[in-house]
């Protein structure tokens, strides 16, 4: 058997390639060459994007963004008086104010919220409505925040978040800026449906 040895006929542009077997290799770009290991990087044969194209996707990015932004704020902005007059499950009552007045309840446990709206209580000079939840394992009542006088009087409906494991929704009178526990008696017990 004989060894093919290597020849002056390398193909160039005046010698013809047939019967060459360095110079079909040449040719074959599915062979790898050893100048083609060294790793140098070749030119790149990308085409630019175009500035239309960028435009367009800085824009998707920003709507993107816009769109994640506020459906943050939406769930940071909590629940409304009206998510829970529309929940499926909202149960509501009435309950008589100690003082005079009356005080309307609405309670979802499915959005964890309840809505209390005062009629006909009166502001009481210089002290503060001061609403707690109750909770069910019988342990100290939680400060679910103070009600500004205004929203007493004028009726606003107030929403008081994290009500799935209360008990009672109680309302105390308080000194300004609110009490570290209640004082007793309450103004007013409300029953959740949990409890």
């Amino acid at each position: 058997m004989d060894t093919p040895q290597p020849s002056d006929r390398l193909a160039s542009p005046g010698n013809s390639t047939e019967g060459n077997d360095y110079a079909a290799a040449d040719e074959d770009h599915s062979v790898l060459h050893a100048d083609q290991l060294t790793g140098e990087a070749e030119e790149d044969e990308r085409l630019p994007m175009p500035a239309v194209t960028k435009w367009l996707l800085l824009g998707l990015a920003a709507i993107v963004v816009i769109i994640g932004a506020i459906a943050v704020a939406g769930a940071l902005a909590g629940t409304s008086d009206q998510d829970v007059a529309d929940a499926p499950d909202v149960v509501s009552s009435q309950q008589e104010v100690e003082g005079g007045g009356t005080v309307e309840a609405s309670i979802s446990l499915g959005k964890n919220a309840a809505v209390l709206t005062f009629n006909d209580v009166a502001a009481s000079e210089g002290r503060t409505y001061q609403v707690w939840r109750v909770p069910l394992d019988g342990s100290a009542p939680v400060s679910a925040g103070t009600i500004e006088a205004g929203d007493i009087t004028a009726g606003h409906p107030v929403v008081i978040d994290g009500i799935s494991t209360t008990r009672e929704l109680a309302v105390s009178v308080e000194a300004p800026g609110g009490a570290e526990s209640p004082s007793l008696p309450f103004a007013v017990v409300i029953p959740t449906p949990a409890g």
